[in-house]
């Protein structure tokens, strides 16, 4: 089976993290509760605060899909509407899905 990495950054103005921090999190919970979701996360780099590191893998292009269409990423993007991003980098990579190994998802 053939699943989806989504992997990059995004350079936000100073202060603008802290601000988007909650609703950060809540795109996250959603997510990891979604259908075909392997792992979702954000990671902020220690050498440079204001850049969030973004890592997704996905069971496939179908439940990525199905993934902007929920209302968690609704509430997000419309958030991220009025935030100051100074730059974004993220790309999609496919992979083949073997046999996962774990389960990132929240219980």
């Amino acid at each position: 089976m053939s699943g989806l990495i989504v992997g990059g950054t995004v350079r936000f103005a100073p202060g603008e993290i802290e601000r988007l921090a909650p609703h950060m999190n809540a795109v996250i919970a959603g997510t990891r509760k979604e259908a075909g979701c392997l792992h979702y996360s954000y990671s902020r780099l220690l050498e440079d605060p204001d850049v969030i590191v973004i890592f997704e893998r996905w069971e496939s292009g179908a439940a990525l899909s199905a993934h902007f269409k929920t209302a968690h990423m609704a509430a997000w993007y419309d958030q991220l509407s009025s935030a100051k991003v100074l730059s974004r980098d993220i790309n999609v990579y496919p992979f083949e899905v073997a046999r996962p190994t774990s389960d990132y998802r929240e219980a």
